[in-house]
């Protein structure tokens, strides 16, 4: 799956192994970059709606955010998943976190996470990508 959404960015991210991937993205199985943006891909099994993801991803950022926190929920077009964008102020640094939250028809639900510091255009730009991608891929 995760080859697949960089293949639907006309190859501007490839892929990380876990010892190339920024500790943020450690506990996902597939992580990518492309150089100023860093992603991955999870897939959830369990019972958890996309707002209660949603919810939870937020409340993670939040607590991890030094600094001022913002975040930002929208349906995807179509209406078939959401988007959550969280911007947080990293001690004079911003980053910014892009989630595509997309449910699976077998159940439980697909998380594609791409973030910066460096280049917050290209996140949300690489997150818009992989989000078409995503719905072709979940028959959407």
């Amino acid at each position: 799956m995760a080859s697949n959404l960089i293949q639907g960015t006309g190859g501007v991210a490839y892929m990380l192994n876990r010892q190339q991937a920024p500790d943020i993205l450690k506990g996902y199985p597939a992580a990518w970059t492309t150089g100023s943006v860093a992603g991955a891909l999870q897939i959830n099994y369990d019972n958890r709606t996309l707002s209660q993801y949603a919810q939870a991803v937020t409340a993670g950022d939040a607590s991890g955010c030094p600094g001022k926190f913002l975040t930002n929920k929208e349906p995807l077009a179509g209406g078939f998943g959401m988007r959550v964008t969280n911007a947080c102020d990293m001690n004079g640094t911003p980053m910014l976190i892009v989630y595509t939250l997309m449910p699976r028809r077998a159940g439980g639900l697909y998380a594609v996470l791409n973030y910066s510091t460096v280049d917050v255009d290209a996140a949300m730009q690489l997150d818009q990508a992989m989000a078409a991608t995503l719905a072709k891929l979940a028959g959407f």
